[in-house]
């Protein structure tokens, strides 16, 4: 609770405070609309905070498990590769999708949690990789297990914060990470999803 808190009070207080320089009749257009749109990008934050905890209160709450259904595993991260590959050539930033293998893998899974979790990994990559980087997503068969990986030529993570990166609202650079629009809660996602589906997760 005092996590959640923490992170609910920066951008409702930025809300709060925009609105009561709306209220202001003095103020000119310019300063107005200055003032709504830093308003509507702190409620967006709120909304993302709130669906993100609600995921994930969704998956724990689901004792029996998640409903899992014969898939091919490409799809979900063909789906996450391609929703991103806009923000990816916008930024400057090569994303490669490596899918090895001659057909497709066949996992149980759940389609939806899983091109949301590798949505999460690819969009973190592309934040975090400067222009003119490369982000590569692949996908293989290691004995009895399918693995994706996620890698990236961006900033890294210090040695020291890799136990903790799957912890709900964790920032290696609290600041950056807020700054960036990010909830704190997408590698914690990753990590119920992935625990979901009898596997794992690590970095």
């Amino acid at each position: 609770v005092a996590n959640v808190s923490h992170e609910l009070r920066t951008p409702l207080s930025a809300v709060m405070g925009a609105l009561e320089t709306l209220a202001d009749a003095d103020q000119d257009d310019e300063t107005r609309a200055r003032f709504l749109e830093l308003a509507m990008r702190n409620a967006a934050r709120l909304k993302a905070i709130v669906n993100d905890l609600l995921d994930l209160s969704a998956l724990e709450a689901q004792d029996e498990g998640l409903p899992l259904e014969l898939l091919s595993l490409g799809e979900p991260l063909r789906a996450a590769a391609s929703a991103l590959s806009g923000a990816a050539q916008k930024k400057g930033v090569q994303l490669e999708l490596v899918v090895g293998g001659t057909g497709p893998v066949l996992v149980r899974g759940h389609a939806q949690r899983l091109e949301q979790t590798f949505t999460n990994l690819i969009a973190n990559a592309i934040q975090y990789t400067p222009a003119g980087g490369r982000v590569t997503a692949s996908m293989r068969v290691d004995a009895d297990e399918a693995r994706v990986e996620v890698a990236d030529t961006g900033i890294g993570i210090p040695a020291a914060a890799l136990p903790r990166v799957f912890e709900r609202f964790y920032r290696v650079d609290r600041g950056r990470g807020r700054d960036s629009g990010g909830t704190g809660l997408g590698l914690a996602l990753v990590k119920h999803v992935a625990l979901a589906h009898g596997g794992q997760v690590d970095v």
